[in-house]
């Protein structure tokens, strides 16, 4: 059976990532995230939803966005918890 990785299209396959956080600066909402595959460590990414919402915390696996548009950095999608993808919305 091919690995799942083969099914999904290159450009999907960078767009739309999971990860483990490295690291959290909580006064700005961002977090850096190591991409297992790779041993990669990102770049500070944009934490989304409500100011107030949820933060990820160091070892979170969470889904990470990188839309292709020029001069785009990513964002943190959610956290994945047991197959569910928490986070954004401040649901918990």
């Amino acid at each position: 059976m091919p690995d799942f990785d083969e099914k999904i299209p290159p450009t999907v396959q960078r767009t739309i990532q999971i990860g483990v956080v490295h690291a959290v600066n909580e006064a700005e909402r961002k977090a850096r995230v190591k991409f297992p595959n790779t041993e990669i460590i990102s770049d500070w990414l944009i934490v989304l939803g409500h100011p107030y919402s949820w933060l990820p915390e160091v070892d979170d696996t969470v889904l990470c966005l990188f839309p292709p548009i020029r001069n785009s950095g990513g964002f943190i999608a959610g956290r994945i918890d047991d197959g569910r993808i928490y986070g954004g919305g401040g649901e918990e």
